[in-house]
């Protein structure tokens, strides 16, 4: 397991494991909703973390 910046990752690749993360929550998020959640909370690639096992995030951190 690897901890690294998601500065080179994709909102596609980050989407899905935001789904996979609250796959069990009642309310279920579009693409979009959470694109303008991360747009309006300040979200910045280069500060935000998560684990990866080889390619694919297992865990978002922040």
């Amino acid at each position: 397991m690897e901890i690294r910046n998601l500065d080179h990752i994709d909102f596609d690749t980050l989407f899905c494991a935001f789904e996979r993360a609250f796959a069990d929550y009642e309310i279920h998020f579009e693409k979009e909703e959470v694109r303008s959640m991360l747009q309006r909370r300040g979200y910045n690639s280069k500060l935000s973390f998560a684990a990866f096992i080889k390619d694919k995030i297992v865990w978002p951190l922040c």
